[in-house]
């Protein structure tokens, strides 16, 4: 599973060089010879060593201890769990700050943070993946669909950070010059300083921590408030190839539009700048609302993909009008690198058309949005994932899965392929929304990543947020779970007369969950039957054989299709050919 991406730096010079940014004490010196922002105590100020520029008089933190606060001092001050007197974790860390870690200390404490899960390390032999943070712990849902990884991919940030509180709106994007992944993400300090932040990775698996801000707010623009949905495409040849697109509302709290930005490289910083001439300067919306139609009030939440054949960006976004109950999903393409969009429009009668709508889910009384799309442009078929409101009460809380064209979009999975942990106290358990997702072709594996968020207000017994506590009384992490496409192979067919019997082999987490469907292209559908195998309390991929009987076949030489469908929708097929007398 993809590792969680750790905000406690080991890199004391790194918080060094940022700290000059947070004013928790004040400065009454001059005499700053480190340059680390404080003035040494013989000058009046709080550095009890000026020498060191990793050791300060600021509590950066908050957590009460700093660099110079006696014997033993906080031995990581960007850390606010990390200080004397902290208590031990079994986590790699010296968390109480005596100089002993983990089974080194007699204060270890199998289950630190009391969720009720004991530590998998330190010789404990629990499964807790994470003992510092309550709402962190594995996942007990069975499914043949996508498998919860314990680890969230992204921790909000401490009350220091930029990040503070709330991650969301994640979105993938591998940079075709490097190869490498990255994860962008919005982080919410509060509720008018969004901002826009990434975490990176090799191979898609291993995660670095939080980087960022990467594009902040402008206030008192357009895009004062609200900042979300950053998704990055890469325009080859431009002068700054690689176009964010993003939603914000102004503070006037008129709806949301959405605006593109541009960088010379994923790591940013990205500027509201022209990504093809790059000297044109983008100070407002790009994709706007129709003047009739469905997205009359607001254009959000886009997802967007660089067709490199024909050279256009194709956007994915949430429509909403004054008349709708809800948002709706739409299409939209650019051929100058985001600037400019032709809406999809299939009847060409008022504005355009959306390509999902809440009346095209038996699930869904509410509104869609966050739409992440997987395109085959060659055959102009796409997979989408998107965000619902299950209850109608206008906040998204499930994502479900849909496929289709330009033109249009039908349910695939006919049910949420992802709703909240059962268990209301983990990071997930209250909702789950904003979907992305990568795939792998070497596995067939989809990763889906998603906003994950959990109540501290006591709705929840248990939940109180720990460090991540946000005066909201909402804390959001960024979860991932993991689907391994069910393999499918054909062994054999036998036949008497018109009597066939097929069997095969699928692979999949948990394979009794999944339903299998056999046709003929002379018959047409033949049934549908499911693998009964006892359940195995493991995630790992599990094979098991199948037989499909289908009696009265014509006579003649069919082509018989096997296809599989998981809890998520995800299909795959395999055909074999027999001769019938």
């Amino acid at each position: 599973s993809p590792s969680l991406s750790n905000h406690r730096s080991t890199d004391r010079q790194v918080r060094a060089t940022t700290r000059s940014t947070v004013a928790s004490v004040t400065r009454t010196g001059t005499a700053d010879a480190d340059g680390d922002g404080e003035a040494a105590t013989a000058c009046g100020g709080l550095d009890c060593d000026d020498l060191d520029p990793t050791v300060d008089g600021y509590d950066t933190d908050q957590d009460g201890h700093g660099d110079c606060d006696g014997s033993p001092p906080d031995c990581d001050d960007a850390d606010p769990r990390v200080h004397p007197g902290a208590g031990e974790a079994c986590d790699g860390v010296d968390d109480d700050c005596d100089g002993l870690v983990d089974g080194d200390d007699p204060d270890l404490d199998p289950d630190f943070d009391g969720d009720g899960f004991t530590t998998e390390g330190c010789g404990q032999g629990g499964d807790d993946c994470d003992d510092r943070v309550a709402q962190v712990f594995p996942d007990v849902e069975d499914t043949s669909g996508f498998v919860r990884a314990c680890l969230p991919l992204v921790a909000p940030g401490f009350s220091h950070e930029w990040d503070f509180g709330q991650v969301g709106s994640p979105r993938f994007f591998e940079d075709p010059a490097s190869g490498a992944w990255f994860l962008y993400f919005v982080g919410h300090h509060d509720a008018n300083a969004q901002a826009v932040g990434y975490v990176t990775s090799p191979d898609g698996e291993v995660w670095s921590a939080a980087e960022g801000p990467v594009l902040s707010r402008s206030p008192n623009s357009w895009d004062d408030r609200s900042l979300r949905s950053p998704s990055v495409a890469f325009l080859p040849g431009a002068l700054r190839p690689y176009a964010l697109l993003y939603s914000a509302q102004p503070n006037t709290g008129t709806g949301p539009n959405t605006g593109v930005a541009s960088a010379t490289a994923p790591e940013g910083p990205f500027e509201r700048i022209d990504p093809i001439g790059g000297f044109y300067p983008v100070y407002s919306e790009t994709l706007y609302p129709s003047a009739g139609g469905h997205d009359t009030a607001g254009v959000a939440q886009p997802g967007v993909v660089y067709d490199g054949v024909a050279q256009t960006l194709h956007g994915w976004y949430a429509g909403t009008s004054s008349f709708d109950n809800g948002r709706r999903i739409f299409h939209a393409t650019s051929v100058d690198g985001g600037r400019n969009w032709t809406k999809t429009d299939v009847d060409s009668i008022v504005g355009p058309d959306p390509v999902l709508a809440p009346a095209d889910l038996s699930w869904v009384p509410g509104t869609l949005g966050h739409p992440a799309v997987r395109p085959d442009f060659v055959s102009g078929q796409v997979e989408a994932w998107f965000d619902a409101d299950p209850w109608g009460i206008g906040d998204p809380a499930t994502i479900g899965y849909a496929t289709g064209d330009e033109s249009g979009w039908a349910d695939a999975a006919g049910v949420p392929v992802l709703s909240p942990s059962t268990t209301c106290a983990r990071f997930d358990g209250f909702r789950v929304d904003e979907p992305t997702v990568r795939w792998d072709e070497a596995t067939d594996t989809y990763t889906l990543a998603y906003r994950a968020r959990s109540q501290v207000d006591g709705t929840c017994p248990g939940n109180d947020g720990g460090a991540f506590d946000n005066p909201t009384g909402e804390v959001a992490w960024i979860g991932v779970a993991t689907n391994a496409a069910p393999s499918l192979s054909v062994v054999a067919a036998i036949g008497a007369g018109q009597d066939i019997e097929l069997s095969g082999s699928v692979a999949d987490h948990h394979p009794e969950r999944l339903a299998i469907s056999l046709a003929s292209d002379l018959d047409g559908p033949l049934g549908t039957t499911s693998p009964s195998v006892p359940f195995l309390p493991s995630d790992a991929v599990q094979t098991t054989s199948w037989v499909f009987a289908a009696t009265g076949l014509s006579a003649g030489s069919h082509v018989l299709t096997v296809t599989v469908v998981d809890e998520a929708g995800i299909e795959r097929s395999a055909t074999a050919a027999v001769d019938l007398p």
